[in-house]
Order: C-alpha cells, then structure tokens, then sequence
C-alpha cells in the first residue's frame, strides 16, 4: 500500500492502514496544497526538487507515525524544517491536513538534549515496524548523532551574501603557527 513515492516494505505493519490512506490523499504541490511547496522548500534550503519532494513524503510518514505512536517523537533535521514551513501555510495545515491526520499536529520545542535524542531514537524504530523497512539514512540520520547540524542551520539568502566556511581547529592551529613563526623565520634570514 505505497502513498507517495515510496514504496512501503515487505514487513509493513501500518497499524492504522484507514488514516495511512487519508495522508495519503493530502497533495503538497497541487492547487489545493501550497503553492508549489516541494519547489519552495528545495530553493529554501539549497536542496534538489528531488530531494525536496523526498523529504515530503517522509514528512508524511512522519505525520503518521505521531498518531500511531503512545509516546511523542521527534523528526530528524530536515523533516523538523519542512514542519516548519507547512505550519506557515496556516490554511493546508490547519484545515486540510490537520482533517486528513484527525486533528491537530502542535509543535513543541524541547530543550533537553537526552530527552529529543530518545524521541529520535522511538520514532526510528517506530518506522522500522510500521514501513517494515529502514528510513532513508539521509534524511534520518543515525540516533547516536541524529542534531550534530541542526542548532548551527541557519537561513540566509545566497543571493545576498557570501559564505565562508568557519576555520576549525587545523586552520587555528596553522593561522597561529603562521603568525608565531613568521617574525622567527624573518629574523633568521
């Protein structure tokens, strides 16, 4: 029973197969859903349409395991930033998606780091069980690291500034030997 893209696995459990269909009547880049949301979100974030449209559907899978599951759960990075999007298209969210997931889909911050690491950790295996196969590695990264980005990700338009990567701590250590070393090499010449 794939909706979507993705196709479900071999093992699938969907233990609530009647809202799994309903998702999977939401449409994310029709004239009922945000404009061209996919497109949005890739141009947002540097990311491929491709990528941008894969992210969606994990998004919704997401959505489902959030109602199929008994404790709260927390996406990866990138889902996390879809959500965010969709809650600013306050009309899809707030009426036709919040229909199709049988009420509402509210988004808390945590601020304990343990605490979102074992919400990670239950929505993977949660997805394992009821897709009966493992999330894309990509967009679901690991829980031993699933955050190590995401408090640094910021927007910024590329259009308007220009990114340089920050030095880490070989470049210091070279920047510092440089200056050290420089007037000794100078003096010895």
């Amino acid at each position: 029973m794939a909706i979507g893209t993705t196709p479900l696995g071999p093992k699938a459990a969907l233990s609530d197969k009647p809202l799994w269909r309903q998702l999977g009547t939401v449409q994310f880049d029709d004239a009922t859903g945000p404009a061209a949301f996919g497109d949005e979100l890739a141009r947002e974030n540097g990311w491929s349409r491709r990528y941008a449209r894969r992210v969606l559907e994990e998004y919704r899978r997401f959505a489902y395991l959030t109602r199929v599951s008994v404790e709260d759960i927390a996406p990866p990075p990138d889902i996390h930033r879809v959500w965010q999007v969709h809650l600013l298209c306050t009309h899809h969210y707030w009426e036709v998606f919040k229909a199709a997931l049988g009420g509402p889909l509210h988004h808390e911050l945590i601020d304990d780091g343990r605490q979102m690491k074992a919400r990670y950790a239950h929505a993977l295996e949660l997805y394992e069980k009821e897709f009966g196969q493992k999330p894309p590695s990509d967009i679901w990264p690991s829980s031993r690291r699933p955050f190590r980005q995401a408090p640094f990700t910021r927007l910024v338009r590329a259009d308007a500034y220009v990114l340089v990567p920050r030095p880490g701590l070989r470049m210091w250590a070279l920047l510092f030997a440089a200056v050290v070393l420089t007037p000794y090499i100078y003096a010895h010449i």
